[in-house]
């Protein structure tokens, strides 16, 4: 609704995706004025939306004293369970990206180099929150959320140095340019190998048991049962029971 065009030759705006369509008049007045109601309703709506549930029951979203916390974590949990407390809110910023890379990116002329520039420049101010912050409760998932980034960074980058680099007339594509695709498709590659291999030695845990049979010796076996510490309510009941076994035995 938003994108038009003019064309020599032709008075006013033509609407890029079907010319038969004048800008500002006519229908598409109307439609233009749905777009605005909708776009108001669900890109900026949802996320705002969001956030007011969270800001709302920030209280209750982590303290597990508070009678509404399960409630709220049934309801909201999957919009902020796997962050850090301080957190909360880092779902509304990951939407946002994805709202920006998938429908803002589109307000740009498809198949330039300034639409693959902008991309460039939302990943890379992604990849620089997710580096700095490190959001999630997981260490797993803050490095493949990096990773992720760092692949679509580059991947972008390298797709505006395929664009600008246009050989002269007559020629085919530079060696350069050839040797950047294989790059770019290795990239993609490395990252799918390495979130497998984050979710089988971080998320599944076997580096940890890795580490622990190396720190224990060769003969160690790899277990994940941890010695939970008695309280000392726990350990005055098992010191009474023992008194009072010990008195019985005695009596016998």
């Amino acid at each position: 609704m938003f994108k038009c065009k003019s064309i020599q030759g032709i008075d006013g705006l033509l609407l890029v995706e079907d010319y038969q369509q004048t800008c500002q008049t006519g229908e598409h007045v109307t439609y233009t004025l749905l777009a605005i109601i909708f776009l108001c309703f669900y890109v900026i709506g949802i996320p705002l939306g969001m956030f007011f549930l969270l800001w709302h029951n920030k209280k209750h979203l982590h303290d597990a004293s508070s009678p509404k916390h399960q409630l709220i974590q049934n309801a909201l949990g999957g919009m902020y369970t796997q962050y850090e407390p301080k957190y909360w809110w880092f779902e509304i910023f990951l939407l946002i990206n994805k709202t920006m890379m998938c429908g803002g990116l589109v307000m740009f002329q498809p198949g330039t180099s300034i639409q693959v520039l902008v991309g460039t420049l939302i990943m890379l101010c992604h990849l620089l929150v997710v580096l700095k912050m490190s959001p999630f409760e997981s260490d797993g998932e803050d490095m493949s959320s990096f990773l992720s980034s760092l692949t679509l960074t580059l991947t972008t980058l390298g797709g505006f140095a395929l664009m600008t680099d246009k050989p002269d007339p007559g020629e085919s594509k530079t060696f350069d340019s050839e040797a950047l695709a294989y790059v770019l498709v290795g990239i993609s590659i490395a990252c799918i190998v390495s979130q497998i291999l984050i979710t089988i030695f971080i998320d599944c845990g076997l580096w940890d048991c890795m580490t622990n049979k190396k720190s224990d010796g060769e003969g160690g076996t790899c277990t994940t049962t941890k010695v939970v510490p008695t309280s000392t309510k726990q350990q005055q009941i098992n010191n009474n029971a023992k008194k009072v076994w010990s008195a019985a035995t005695t009596e016998n």
